[in-house]
C-alpha cells in the first residue's frame, strides 16, 4: 500500500513540476503536453494520400503534369475559407497526394480564411507545438504525420496560402538531401 501511496504521490508531484524525491531541489520543468489529437483535415475536399484519379474526379479541370517521380496538378480558379480566387496545387508520389496547397489567395482575407480554418479544424497550434519550419506570422494545425499552415502575404505578395503538407514526407526529403550534401563533402 505504501509503494502505490508513494507511486501516487510522485505522480502528482511531477504533475505539478516539483521534484518527487521531497528535498530542497528546483522544480523540474514539465514538457507542455501534446496537441489534442485532431481529425485529418482536407483542403476543398482533398485528403492526404488521395490518388491522381481522386483529384481528377473532384476536378475535372485539374492539368496534371508528370515530374521526375512526382505528378504536380493544379487547378486555376479555387478559392478557399473565404477567398474568391486562387489556385490549388497536388503534389501526389507514389499516386498519393503529399502536399495539397491552395495558393494565390486573396491576402487581404487572411483573417477570414483563419477563422473559416478555426471552424473547420478548431484551435491552432500554440507555440508550443508549431512546426520548426513555420514562421512567426504562420497559423498552424499539427496532427501525427501532417501539418496544415496558413500563410499572410508577406511584402512581395499580396496572396496569402494554406498548404496541408504529409510531415513524413517532408521528412523523408530532408534527410535524402542531407545525405546527398554529406556524400558531397
Amino acid at each position: 500500500m505504501r509503494k502505490e501511496l508513494t507511486l501516487a504521490l510522485a505522480i502528482v508531484l511531477a504533475g505539478c513540476g516539483k521534484a518527487a524525491d521531497h528535498q530542497d531541489s528546483a522544480a523540474v520543468p514539465v514538457a507542455a503536453a501534446p496537441a489534442p489529437v485532431r481529425a485529418i483535415p482536407d483542403i476543398r475536399g482533398l485528403k492526404l494520400g488521395d490518388s491522381q484519379a481522386q483529384v481528377s474526379a473532384r476536378f475535372p479541370t485539374a492539368a496534371c503534369e508528370a515530374k521526375g517521380g512526382q505528378v504536380l496538378c493544379q487547378v486555376n480558379g479555387t478559392g478557399y475559407g473565404g477567398s474568391e480566387s486562387g489556385i490549388l496545387q497536388i503534389i501526389l508520389e507514389s499516386d498519393h497526394a503529399v502536399a495539397i496547397g491552395a495558393k494565390a489567395l486573396e491576402g487581404d482575407k487572411f483573417n477570414l480564411i483563419v477563422s473559416a480554418m478555426i471552424t473547420k479544424f478548431g484551435s491552432p497550434d500554440d507555440a508550443a507545438h508549431r512546426p520548426a519550419m513555420a514562421s512567426s506570422a504562420d497559423v498552424t494545425w499539427t496532427g501525427d504525420h501532417w501539418w496544415l499552415v496558413a500563410a499572410p502575404h508577406d511584402e512581395g505578395s499580396s496572396f496569402a496560402g494554406v498548404t496541408l503538407i504529409n510531415s513524413d514526407w517532408v521528412d523523408a526529403r530532408l534527410k535524402s538531401k542531407l545525405s546527398g550534401a554529406a556524400k558531397n563533402l
